[in-house]
């Protein structure tokens, strides 16, 4: 006869069951939507690129790291730090940190970039920018933190153009989102990076409604690179890179 510590009842079962899922679930997709051993070298470094942005006081967003004419810097969104109290910010991955501070910051588009120190926060990748929108149905993709979730690598497909307030155009992308998740860069299957995600469409019926399977993304064409150049050397001196130096 069996102890009351050791009953086995259908219960145990189901829950011993459960906790192998879950288990095999975490082994099998490593916090990706897309399973990790699924994914390709520039989906994985892309991924190793992402990290978090912190405004002190406020809130966080998501960014990448990139490398431009050897700066090290963080693409997000503009409404990440617009609100901002100070003129720094934290960038964040796991438990490494580091101070960064507003670069370039387009508030129409919705697009900014933050300097950081050659940290080891992230693994940064070249800022290379596709010039062009993407075609409908292009496959992008993009790591970031939307809602409460640990990190996630998520494919989505441009399935539209739309002119939102200010007449500003956005590339529309089929894929899942929330708040959190902006700032995080979407990459092409050539590492090239196509746009920023910067909000949910808000649908009007009988209710507002968030479509959380469609995307805004800023395309990042916009990124002004002559005006980003002129920035980069107004930096604080341990943040410039050489070019500016001479």
């Amino acid at each position: 006869m069996l102890g009351c510590d050791d009953k086995i009842t259908a219960q145990n079962i189901a829950e011993n069951a459960r906790h192998t899922y879950e288990a095999d679930m975490v082994a099998t997709y490593s916090d990706s939507v897309v399973p990790a051993a699924k994914l390709n070298e520039t989906e994985l470094s892309t991924r190793a690129a992402a990290v978090k942005v912190f405004t002190p006081g406020m809130g966080r967003g998501s960014g990448c790291y990139v490398n431009y004419k050897g700066t090290n810097l963080v693409i997000t969104a503009a409404h990440v730090i617009r609100n901002s109290k100070t003129n720094w910010f934290w960038i964040v991955n796991n438990k490494q940190k580091v101070k960064a501070h507003a670069v370039y910051f387009n508030d129409s588009e919705d697009i900014a970039l933050l300097a950081i120190p050659d940290a080891k926060v992230a693994k940064s990748v070249p800022l290379t920018v596709q010039n062009t929108y993407p075609a409908i149905g292009e496959e992008i993709i993009y790591s970031g933190w939307p809602g409460h979730h640990s990190l996630l690598t998520i494919r989505g497909e441009v399935v539209g153009y739309q002119k939102i307030s200010g007449g500003k155009e956005k590339l529309v992308v089929h894929t899942y989102g929330w708040p959190g998740a902006s700032g995080s860069c979407f990459f092409n299957a050539a590492g090239e990076i196509v746009g920023v995600l910067v909000a949910l469409p808000v649908e009007r019926g009988y209710v507002p409604q968030l479509l959380e399977s469609m995307m805004y993304a800023t395309p990042i064409k916009h990124l002004d690179l002559t005006r980003l150049d002129d920035q980069i050397c107004t930096l604080p001196e341990n943040l410039r890179p050489e070019m500016c130096k001479k």
